[in-house]
């Protein structure tokens, strides 16, 4: 988390900012430092609500522009679920809805009703989908097995 810090606190401080090269950073309003989170511990309860309180620790004293969300984490199948989305919603706006449900990041992504989300219908993570059926048919083809 203090690596997570330490790189919001380098692009996002109202003073001599650090740059990443090839990306303008200059029409950006809102960062959202988010967590990764690759096992199911990342869609526990409360589990966003304790990093953000420790986040929000080495927040506190800093003044950042563009403005810092809150911390959340997120399990990596979360966002692979969400992977149909970004065609016409952006990333931004379906974090935006998702945590202005849930200030207090107390509970898992798909706990909370998404307005931005709601309103586009369920959709399947296609491409994963499809490279999943994929990779089924190479491992019974490289182990002999037949429908």
């Amino acid at each position: 988390m203090v690596q997570l810090f330490d790189a919001v606190e380098k692009l996002c401080t109202i003073e001599n900012p650090d740059r990443v090269e090839d990306v303008d950073l200059h029409g950006v309003t809102t960062f959202f430092p988010l967590i990764i989170i690759r096992d199911g511990l990342g869609s526990a309860f409360f589990l966003s609500a304790y990093l953000n309180l420790h986040f929000q620790e080495l927040v506190k004293t800093k003044k950042f522009l563009p403005a810092v969300t809150p911390l959340p984490c997120v399990l990596i199948n979360d966002l692979e679920q969400l992977s149909p989305y970004p065609i016409d919603t952006p990333r931004a706006d379906t974090l935006a809805a998702r945590y202005s449900r849930d200030k207090s990041r107390n509970s898992p992504f798909w706990a909370v009703e998404n307005s931005a989300l709601i309103q586009r219908g369920n959709r399947p993570p296609t491409l994963l989908i499809e490279e999943g059926d994929k990779l089924q048919e190479m491992v019974a083809a490289r182990l002999g097995l037949k429908e």
